[in-house]
């Protein structure tokens, strides 16, 4: 069931019980480093209290900036250690350099196993390199989270049922790693959903 709220000339659909059990980062933005790798990545955390004592559903977004997002992973890591890649590389090794799109902090990625896109395929309707995911294609970037265990960074998991059962509550770490050199960009935030849905959609209207 919806609850439908209007806010400033948008209304806001948002899941009953979802806004209390969203959590998001605290952390600054940290720059990704250039080709880190496994080695290097650029992580974030999120200290959950109050949560859900046992895991039945689990959502991500997370809000980037970086050139050729095909260099990417992206991993979390829940309170008890188990971790998943939500997505590794997207378009490798199908592209020897993984696909070509950018990132914006404007359009969140968000992953959770209901969504209808595949994070390996993440960028691959933009019509041209350099194109903005959530802008140029993949509106909204709603995508089901694939580790792609063929990519570089070792995808871990299968998908967010992985964390059924454990405990939401302690610390959860979020990680990307770059890893092919030449393309930059920063990790600005990311949230968590424990037995939600994320995001909260927002939707334009007008007045007649």
């Amino acid at each position: 069931m919806k609850k439908v709220t209007k806010i400033a000339g948008l209304i806001a659909f948002i899941p009953t019980l979802t806004l209390a059990q969203i959590y998001t980062t605290s952390d600054a933005p940290i720059s990704i480093p250039d080709g880190g790798g496994t080695a290097n990545p650029a992580c974030q955390t999120i200290t959950v209290a109050g949560g859900p004592t046992s895991i039945t559903q689990v959502g991500v977004s997370v809000t980037l900036t970086h050139t050729w997002l095909g260099d990417l992973a992206i991993e979390v890591t829940s309170p008890a250690g188990t971790t998943l890649t939500i997505a590794n590389r997207p378009g490798h090794p199908g592209s020897s350099f993984g696909d070509s799109s950018d990132l914006d902090p404007n359009y969140p990625l968000d992953f959770d196993d209901g969504f209808g896109l595949d994070a390996e395929a993440m960028g691959a309707a933009c019509p041209n390199s350099g194109d903005t995911v959530g802008l140029d294609c993949d509106d909204p970037p709603d995508y089901f989270p694939n580790p792609d265990g063929a990519g570089t960074g070792g995808g871990v998991g299968t998908n967010f049922s992985d964390f059924a059962g454990e405990d939401c509550n302690g610390t959860w770490t979020l990680c990307v790693m770059d890893n092919v050199g030449g393309d930059s960009g920063t990790l600005h935030s990311w949230s968590l959903a424990c037995n939600a849905t994320i995001p909260v959609t927002l939707k334009s209207f007008s007045i007649e």
